[in-house]
């Protein structure tokens, strides 16, 4: 019997000798009909008409046009290790759960849990589309259970090490370290930025993008910004000109395409522990925490879609919403303290 899901949307659900499918429809007798019209002999037939590669290579095509380039490319060695379990034209119903656990197991020896339960989820969602879109058999990753992994949190340092390494940067890095601080910018936000689209230094605002979005689609989203911030921008873009990207290489004179040791070279020369982008990420979001800001708040500024994931967030920091460290306040002590304060979203 068709049930309704959450969007609307219509599951129908089928049952013969012990194994189930499912098909999302639009309506509930269009849901109906797929169920009617199901039966052992045309299941047989489909399944035995497909094998792994295919469906594979048309779900890397599929998420290629969906998701972010490095999602795709995670997906892609996922399924490539799959291969080593089973031959390209295997059938899927040659892929079992000992299977998925055998994968499971290996890769975490070879890389540990964390990136075995990664493998798995890329694994179970191409099964699941599989399963609507070419008829495969239950999904054998989600009867493997999820490994459990370290909650060790990621490095946040001290605002003291920030300014340290602030210090010794040159002017146009000093921009950018403001600009991660001051919007707890993922790693290629800044790269991104460029001065028509991203930057509105007359009513002081600057655009975020994620593209951890349900559908894979970029989200924008319109901050305020604190006067430090606009003051140092107002002044960077005196020396890059009023166009193109905000931060650029000195050497080519073209837009950064990724500066992973960036933040870590410079903690190096400032002799403090080493911390990387997602530091700063962090620093900002547990300071606004220990500032009583609103977690909602907070939750604009990360562009978490949720709320439960932004409480997570905090909570991996150390912080939580109900037991908040002192204000602000308590690092203007430092010698090159500056008060980040709350975002306010705009649209």
């Amino acid at each position: 019997m068709p049930y309704q899901m959450k969007d609307g949307r219509w599951r129908a659900v089928k049952m013969i000798d012990g194994q189930r499918k499912t098909k999302t429809c639009k309506t509930k007798s269009e849901a109906k009909k797929w169920e009617a019209e199901q039966d052992a002999a045309i299941w047989k037939q489909e399944t035995s008409t497909v094998c792994l590669l295919d469906v594979a290579t048309a779900y890397l095509d599929y998420s290629k046009a969906r998701h972010h380039p490095a999602t795709y490319k995670a997906k892609k060695l996922s399924i490539k290790r799959l291969f080593s379990y089973v031959k390209p034209d295997a059938a899927p119903e040659d892929v079992t759960p000992k299977i998925a656990l055998a994968y499971m197991m290996d890769r975490q020896k070879e890389k540990g849990a964390a990136a075995a339960n990664k493998d798995r989820k890329h694994m179970s969602a191409f099964w699941e589309w599989a399963r609507e879109y070419y008829n495969f058999p239950d999904n054998p990753f989600q009867k493997t259970k999820k490994l459990p992994e370290d909650s060790t949190p990621h490095y946040v340092p001290p605002i003291e090490d920030f300014w340290k390494v602030y210090a010794i940067a040159d002017v146009a890095d000093r921009t950018m370290l403001l600009a991660l601080l001051y919007t707890a910018g993922r790693r290629s936000e800044p790269m991104r930025w460029t001065w028509e689209d991203d930057i509105d230094l007359k009513e002081k605002r600057i655009r975020l993008s994620t593209c951890k979005t349900a559908d894979g689609s970029r989200k924008y989203e319109w901050l305020s910004m604190p006067q430090r911030l606009h003051d140092a921008l107002a002044m960077h873009k005196l020396k890059t000109g009023p166009t193109g990207h905000v931060f650029k290489s000195r050497s080519t004179g073209e837009a950064y395409k990724d500066r992973r040791h960036f933040v870590t070279r410079l903690c190096d020369r400032a002799r403090v522990k080493p911390f990387n982008f997602h530091g700063i990420r962090g620093l900002c979001a547990s300071l606004l925490a220990q500032g009583g800001v609103p977690m909602k708040e907070i939750q604009h500024v990360l562009m978490h879609s949720s709320m439960t994931t932004t409480d997570r967030y905090i909570r991996r920091l150390g912080q939580t919403s109900d037991v908040l460290a002192a204000a602000f306040d308590s690092f203007e002590d430092t010698k090159m303290a500056a008060k980040v304060v709350p975002f306010t979203a705009t649209r």
